[in-house]
């Protein structure tokens, strides 16, 4: 994740993708914990 000086995320520089696949987490109400959980699960 990219900062500028006054600590705001440059949203430029973030995938595309990620912030949608979040954004559709959000909407079908996952929170954040489970969404860490599924990440934790999925990696090896």
């Amino acid at each position: 994740m990219f900062m500028d000086s006054k600590k705001e995320v440059i949203t430029s520089h973030l995938d595309q993708e990620w912030i949608r696949l979040i954004q559709e987490a959000k909407e079908v109400g996952l929170s954040v914990k489970e969404v860490k959980a599924f990440l934790d699960n999925t990696q090896t």
